[in-house]
């Protein structure tokens, strides 16, 4: 079985009141609490929080999770993830461990079914990405992944990958000898869209409501 990690702070930099923002009828928070819950594979959902607000809401919608309190020194928009998370995995019950956020709330349990799946069958961590087949440059206009005089049509670029927050699973092994979610030991795990949106701003915020109405 898996432990599941949800890092879920009372205040956001981008989006006021994030995680406790209602998008298509529910808050923010709910969609992947929800989506974890549905897994075969998930016996423990971990919430790392930073304030009693934080358990209190959630409260108000689920039972039966496990609420872990920063220390003062976790706190803070500077602090890495994978401190706060090297701090939760030591309440985690089992070995293998999937962190997710609630900015990913069209995440599917089809899909985290998956990965999880191929975490334990072939014991390879995994980590999502959104598949970039784009004409990129440097800063200094130098061209990355593609020749300026052969334009050839995007889709036959060699594809790059943007790391996109979906989640991250791993062993407390892997982690350790890391020290990071992502080690030696991880392989890409590409989705798409919707799954792949990420909230990060007031307009992603929108296009994830909109596309949760279109969908439920």
């Amino acid at each position: 079985m898996i432990s599941a990690i949800v890092p879920i702070k009372r205040e956001s930099q981008r989006v006021p009141n994030k995680n406790f923002r209602v998008i298509n009828e529910k808050p923010l928070f709910y969609w992947i609490i929800t989506t974890l819950r549905s897994s075969e594979y998930i016996d423990e959902i971990v919430i790392n929080c930073d304030d009693v607000y934080v358990e209190e809401k959630i409260n108000e919608h689920f039972d039966f999770l496990k609420f872990v309190y920063r220390p003062s020194e976790l706190i803070g928009n500077e602090i890495s993830m994978n401190k706060i998370i090297e701090y939760t995995i030591p309440y985690c019950k089992n070995d293998s461990i999937i962190q997710t956020h609630t900015t990913n709330p069209l995440l599917t349990v089809d899909t985290i079914n998956d990965v999880i799946e191929k975490h334990l069958k072939i014991k390879s961590d995994f980590f999502s990405v959104t598949n970039l087949q784009e004409r990129l440059y440097d800063q200094k206009g130098k061209p990355i992944n593609h020749n300026i005089n052969e334009l050839i049509q995007t889709q036959d670029l060699e594809p790059l990958y943007i790391e996109n927050s979906g989640f991250y699973i791993f062993t407390k092994e892997n982690f350790k000898s890391s020290y990071g979610r992502i080690s030696s030991n991880s392989t890409f795990y590409e989705t798409t869209f919707p799954e792949n949106i990420d909230i990060d701003n007031e307009y992603d915020f929108q296009i994830a409501d909109l596309v949760l109405k279109s969908l439920l």
